[in-house]
């Protein structure tokens, strides 16, 4: 069985991100080269290990509206600079600027949710605006149907923890116009990642996603790559061999 072969999330397409909701996302992305039209920009990043090994030097870019992939060697300090994009790290030089409009972050840990309440109650607090039937319909485009929607997030897998996590933040009353997720395949099995892909490709907002898999980065239809080596940043034209 391959991720191509699974059922897949069902996302409504009448549904938009500015709206609080979802909706099919176009196939060719594009990316201004216009700063006014950026979400993030980075400028003169500089930034080191505790014993002052520099992990990057000087780096500038500008993240826009599409479909970003970052890819770099283990340690290279990806996952550090999605951090840093989202807030969460401060760099040692240079800054971040951010446009109006909301990020959302999801890292590897995934703790976006409350462990000990439902899926539906996590949903609840993500989407108040909502009507509960609208939310219980929505869930179940998140494969969250009937008794799933009442588990407790604490005892989902890893695969059903990221399914809800998406389900609250892109369905959320204040949707994101940005979304940054940190290697966000790791640990799944082939149906989950199926499903992930299914849920992306019907996102229409902005995203970043940090992975090692660039054949996941490709099935999400990522128009921009980026590579983080050796400090720097350089773009390319598509996955490694092309």
């Amino acid at each position: 069985m391959t991720a191509a072969d699974v059922a897949p999330v069902v996302v409504p397409e009448s549904l938009s991100p500015s709206a609080g909701r979802l909706r099919r996302a176009p196939r060719s992305p594009t990316r201004s080269s216009r700063m006014s039209d950026a979400f993030i920009i980075v400028s003169n990043l500089s930034f080191s290990w505790h014993d002052d090994t520099p992990v990057f030097t000087d780096l500038s870019f500008t993240v826009a509206a599409g479909r970003t992939g970052l890819v770099a060697p283990n340690g290279a300090g990806k996952s550090t600079l999605l951090r840093m994009i989202s807030g969460e790290q401060e760099p040692d030089d240079g800054t971040i600027r951010r446009a109006g409009g909301r990020v959302a972050y999801l890292s590897q840990r995934l703790d976006l949710l409350d462990v000990e309440r439902t899926v539906a109650e996590n949903l609840s607090a993500f989407a108040s605006g909502t009507q509960e039937a609208e939310r219980m319909n929505l869930l179940a485009r998140f494969l969250f149907r009937g008794s799933r929607a009442h588990l407790p997030v604490g005892v989902l897998s890893g695969g059903e923890r990221l399914r809800a996590t998406l389900a609250c933040v892109l369905c959320a009353d204040a949707a994101p116009q940005l979304l940054l997720l940190d290697e966000p395949t790791n640990n799944l099995d082939l149906v989950s990642v199926g499903q992930l892909e299914s849920a992306l490709g019907a996102y229409e907002g902005a995203f970043v996603v940090v992975s090692h898999d660039e054949r996941f980065l490709a099935e999400i239809k990522v128009g921009r790559w980026l590579e983080l080596s050796g400090g720097r940043l350089v773009e390319r034209g598509g996955p490694a061999g092309e």
